[in-house]
């Protein structure tokens, strides 16, 4: 079995979707190291009186607010890294050659290019939904495709989160290759 996890990021000029694609198996073994960090992270932050951390949040870290309020530039870039680390990096806790670790997909939009393509025929929100849905579109379609080259017997769960930051996922689904 594996499991597809995916979330999306805003900005008011680009809405991006993206993720990962693994076995459950070194879903585990990443995720125990993933939950260490974060935890490490946190007992930091309560060292310093800062907010601890549940979660990682890629935009909330990259723009040092909420829980990462109060970092410095420095400890920002480093967690990144040992997160990086244990995804995809060299000693990264999967040991495996490429295929068996998980792969990384994405798309974005520019929202004032769609803006230039639809002029005035969408609201701002219309439109940056109309972008939200362009990007899980093609993320989905390319889950799909790499199942279909390099998996075609397996299942895939798929796990998006929704905007937000969400703890629960927002929606679960299968994808089953080979059919």
């Amino acid at each position: 079995m594996m499991t597809c996890y995916f979330d999306e990021s805003a900005n008011s000029s680009t809405i991006a979707c993206g993720g990962w694609i693994g076995f459950d198996s070194q879903w585990d073994k990443i995720s125990r190291d993933w939950s260490a960090r974060v935890q490490h992270e946190s007992r930091i932050n309560q060292k310093h009186k800062l907010k601890p951390i549940t979660r990682y949040h890629a935009s909330d870290c990259a723009n040092r607010l909420r829980q990462f309020s109060g970092w410095d530039v420095s400890r920002q870039i480093r967690f990144t890294k040992k997160l990086h680390e244990i995804m995809a990096g060299e000693t990264a806790t999967t040991k495996c050659w490429v295929h068996d670790r998980p792969m990384i997909f994405g798309w974005a939009v520019s929202v004032a290019d769609a803006r230039e393509t639809f002029k005035d025929d969408l609201t701002e929100m219309e439109l940056k939904r109309y972008c939200y849905s362009i990007c899980v579109h093609e993320c989905l379609k390319e889950v799909e495709r790499v199942a279909r080259v390099h998996y075609p017997d397996e299942t895939i769960n798929v796990v998006h989160d929704r905007l937000g930051g969400h703890p629960k996922p927002a929606s679960r689904g299968h994808l089953k290759t080979g059919q």
